[in-house]
């Protein structure tokens, strides 16, 4: 990390010294007429490895980074089902690199890379996840000698404001031809999926995490163990899905939407584009189903309060957002009201 320290000299002059430290380096001082030339040459050095070993400054640790960020996702305990995910595309860019070389120059780049086609919030959650990688660092015994700050937390690296929320809910004549491309799907379970997630609002993760011992074939409930509140939950099932559970039922602990490859819940992210395009269906995530559910709750009459239970919400100001959808309860409301007051 470089510092830069404004010098008054006896001559009544000032000047910049630029102090450059590395976790692994020798501190580099060199000593500037303007603020700007001191900044300019810290940023150089830090992000150029040849310029350090050029300075006669070698480095005394060589810790790579995928190591690093490999123990940090072993030993977490977070319920961010996305985390592996994030982190395994700082191991990509990082890879074998020394943890120690890495700098805020560096991060900044990647991170406005990322922000050409990820909203504001998205970069920052791989921002903070990368930050939690150097605080496990620095918390590791082993490394106390080593201790470096945070370059993700440097003043160079960029803050992302989170982007205006934009909710998208499929039209009718949508979701029939979402549908039916699903039922064309090479994976014979997306059409379970989708149908599943349009008619109980739930999240991806919570439905891909289900297994068969979880249902409740005769009440028609899932059972919902962990959510993203961390609160358990039962979600009611409609005949139609019952069905379709039907086809596939199995006895066991096993995932209803697991792999047979691996075991594990079934990668279907190639099988949900291609189901897209084959409806003619753009710009179109697959918790806009989610979305989607409540639209079509409320403009059916069903209150904010009964959908904030279905969708699992615990503030209901996030149940707000639907608010302006819920006409036809309105109306019906307004309509009893002056009934009862005999306006005719």
């Amino acid at each position: 990390m470089a510092t830069i320290r404004k010098v008054t000299l006896k001559s009544g002059k000032t000047s910049y010294k630029a102090i450059i430290r590395l976790a692994g380096l020798k501190p580099i001082y060199k000593t500037f007429s303007t603020k700007k030339l001191a900044t300019e040459y810290a940023r150089k050095v830090e992000g150029d490895k040849d310029i350090q070993q050029d300075l006669g400054k070698v480095i005394l640790t060589n810790i790579p980074f995928r190591k690093v960020a490999n123990d940090f996702v072993m030993q977490s305990t977070a319920r961010d089902h996305s985390l592996h995910q994030r982190i395994f595309y700082w191991i990509q860019v990082f890879g074998d690199k020394n943890i120690l070389e890495i700098t805020d120059l560096m991060i900044d780049k990647e991170l406005e890379k990322l922000n050409k086609n990820r909203t504001g919030a998205t970069v920052n959650r791989y921002k903070g996840n990368l930050s939690s990688v150097f605080n496990y660092f620095n918390r590791l015994k082993a490394n106390k000698h080593l201790k470096l700050k945070n370059p993700v937390r440097s003043d160079i690296v960029d803050k992302y404001p989170p982007s205006k929320k934009m909710e998208r809910f499929l039209s009718e004549d949508e979701q029939q031809r979402l549908l039916d491309a699903c039922k064309e799907s090479s994976w014979n379970k997306l059409y379970l999926l989708v149908l599943m997630a349009l008619n109980t609002g739930a999240r991806k993760s919570e439905m891909t995490d289900l297994k068969w011992s979880d249902i409740d074939f005769k009440m028609r409930t899932a059972s919902l163990a962990m959510t993203k509140n961390g609160k358990p939950r039962m979600l009611p099932l409609s005949k139609l899905v019952i069905k379709e559970l039907m086809k596939f039922r199995e006895i066991g602990d096993t995932f209803i939407f697991k792999s047979q490859s691996t075991g594990k819940p079934f990668e279907f992210r190639k099988q949900w584009i291609k189901a897209l395009k084959q409806a003619s269906i753009d710009n179109c995530r697959f918790h806009d189903l989610r979305h989607t559910c409540a639209s079509n709750l409320a403009r059916n009459g069903f209150s904010l309060l009964q959908i904030g239970a279905l969708l699992g919400h615990t503030n209901t100001q996030t149940t707000q957002r639907y608010a302006h959808l819920c006409v036809k309860d309105t109306l019906n409301m307004v309509d009893e009201l002056s009934e009862k007051m005999g306006v005719c």
